[in-house]
């Protein structure tokens, strides 16, 4: 049996791990049922995080005004009213103990697992937790949009949808937001076999839409070259000044203020100039050509 190691961040005790209809009766009982029900879904925002970037390597943990980036990410997907908890995934690789070290130190829920299987990570997170829906957030995004990620929650409509996504209209890094309910999640991990469908957390899902209910939430306008997930040294200090900015009175500022900041500020927005965005399109083409999607 694998021992997983698992920080929970309430009470900072470390825990060691081992694998193994509603009737109608009148509108009002009706709407206060459904809402109950809603209130007592647990939401998990699981926010993947290493120190092994390729193009930026230790970024989870650079500095921005003093906190690391991790923080970001963390306290903008708890600033979404619809989140129950925020759970960091990171890896068991020894690289990665200052994530899981930062966690446990600061309160924050934070479960180590496997660094190649990104969607068994996810998967035991989510069944540890007792997750009924998965919100994955990435902890290259500080900026991730709170108000984003309760619009996508609405998009499951209740159980209508098996997957939500945001489309590659809205700015990178802003608006990306993936969510499952962990039933659908659990199939995923079950059923996946290809490397690429395991190497990322909602691959499966989203290439077999003969499967899967799907459904994606696209942007009012194209800003798809707004990339502000962070990969490069220029990102992380144009993610810097737009917090600075807008950081002053908290951390509930939305995308509508962000692109209002860059409007003003063309030379940050210039800086980011010629940076690519890597999204489920990109992945597909990637894996495909590497012989790990069909």
């Amino acid at each position: 049996m694998k021992r997983i190691i698992l920080s929970k961040g309430n009470n900072k005790r470390i825990t060691q791990f081992s694998h193994q209809s509603i009737v109608k009766q009148t509108c009002g009982i009706y709407i206060y049922r459904i809402k109950r029900q809603v209130l007592e879904m647990n939401i998990v925002a699981i926010i993947q995080a290493r120190m092994g970037s390729t193009r930026l390597p230790g970024k989870t943990m650079m500095k921005i005004l003093g906190k690391p980036m991790l923080w970001y990410s963390v306290a903008r997907a708890k600033a979404a009213k619809s989140i129950s908890r925020v759970v960091v995934a990171t890896t068991t690789e020894e690289r990665d103990r200052p994530i899981f070290d930062y966690c446990t130190k600061n309160g924050i829920d934070c479960y180590r697992g496997s660094e190649q299987d990104v969607l068994d990570r996810y998967y035991q997170a989510a069944k540890i937790f007792k997750a009924d829906t998965i919100v994955r957030v990435t902890s290259d995004c500080p900026l991730v949009d709170p108000n984003v990620i309760d619009l996508a929650l609405k998009g499951l409509n209740g159980g209508k949808y098996d997957y939500v996504k945001t489309g590659k209209s809205w700015p990178n890094g802003i608006g990306t937001v993936e969510i499952a309910g962990f039933g659908v999640l659990e199939r995923a991990w079950r059923d996946a076999k290809l490397p690429g469908e395991r190497e990322h957390v909602m691959p499966y899902i989203y290439t077999h839409p003969e499967l899967f209910k799907i459904k994606t939430i696209d942007y009012k306008k194209d800003c798809s070259g707004i990339v502000l997930s962070v990969d490069t040294k220029p990102q992380l200090e144009a993610v810097a000044k737009i917090i600075g900015a807008l950081g002053k009175g908290g951390l509930s500022f939305t995308t509508a203020d962000i692109l209002a900041y860059l409007k003003k500020n063309p030379a940050v927005l210039k800086s980011l100039e010629g940076i690519g965005r890597r999204g489920p399109e990109q992945y597909i083409r990637d894996m495909k050509g590497k012989g790990k999607l069909r």
